[in-house]
């Protein structure tokens, strides 16, 4: 996406014109972002608007479209965190609801928390942003705390673990 460099610097002294053009050509990216890490469209919204008036804050000078770009989508990143935070973290029940839904055979609520029990919350909840949510394991690292690295290892482990845990036996 290229977006106009006189564009941004009327964004950033708040002139209407420049505003209402970044605008346009940004928000569905940006509340994209916000919603696929929040699961909410209010609290999505809300992300949204608050990772605009960060970088109207920040006051920096962006060379070009590209580098605003950048800098809009890591604000919104870092609006939609705090806003889990606010909340209370992420919730991982809506995905548990999801997996129980009537298109998985039964038992499958059975499976989750003996996979739960397994791996430990901190465990399970890594296993969750990653599969389901999609989120790669710097931004969870974010989340839970730790380095991208650690999250990897954890993960690997994890999944070693569920691996000797659940023999292919147990699926026929």
């Amino acid at each position: 996406m290229k977006l106009d460099a006189i564009a941004i610097r009327k964004f950033m002294t708040r002139q209407e014109s420049g505003a209402s053009y970044v605008y346009e050509k940004t928000y569905r990216i940006v509340y994209s972002l916000c919603f696929s890490l929040l699961h909410n469209p209010v609290d999505a919204e809300d992300a949204s608007m608050e990772a605009y008036a960060n970088v109207l804050q920040s006051g920096k000078a962006f060379p070009n479209g590209k580098a605003f770009l950048s800098y809009l989508c890591i604000a919104a990143k870092h609006s939609a965190l705090d806003i889990a935070k606010k909340r209370g973290g992420f919730d991982l029940s809506e995905n548990e609801e999801d997996f129980s839904s009537p298109d998985f055979a039964k038992g499958d609520d059975a499976l989750l928390r003996r996979v739960k029990e397994e791996l430990g919350e901190s465990d399970y909840e890594l296993l969750i942003l990653h599969l389901v949510h999609g989120l790669a394991f710097p931004l969870i690292a974010e989340i839970q705390g730790g380095s991208a690295s650690s999250c990897r290892g954890r993960y690997s482990r994890a999944l070693a673990k569920l691996r000797g845990t659940f023999r292919k036996e147990d699926f026929q």
